[in-house]
């Protein structure tokens, strides 16, 4: 069920701060500031708990290269 689907982002908000970080559909979540995500329940709890004030560090894994992106924090 969803709670054990892997951390794919479904679909970015254009202009959000995750799109702003360069995050693409289809990329896989497989950290949030060090955190592993196991799953999108995971990811989907873990990114609006982390603070705004603070840049938010993924680590996503888009086709076969996994890639480090910053979301930027919120002034």
């Amino acid at each position: 069920g969803a709670n054990r689907d892997p951390a794919y982002v479904d679909r970015v908000v254009a202009n959000s701060p995750a799109a702003l970080a360069g995050v693409m559909p289809d990329d896989l979540i497989v950290s949030i500031n060090g955190e592993p995500m196991r799953t999108a329940a995971e990811a989907k709890k873990f990114l609006p708990a982390s603070p705004k004030e603070e840049p938010v560090r993924l680590v996503v894994k888009r086709k076969d290269k996994l890639l480090e992106l910053t979301i930027p924090a919120v002034q």
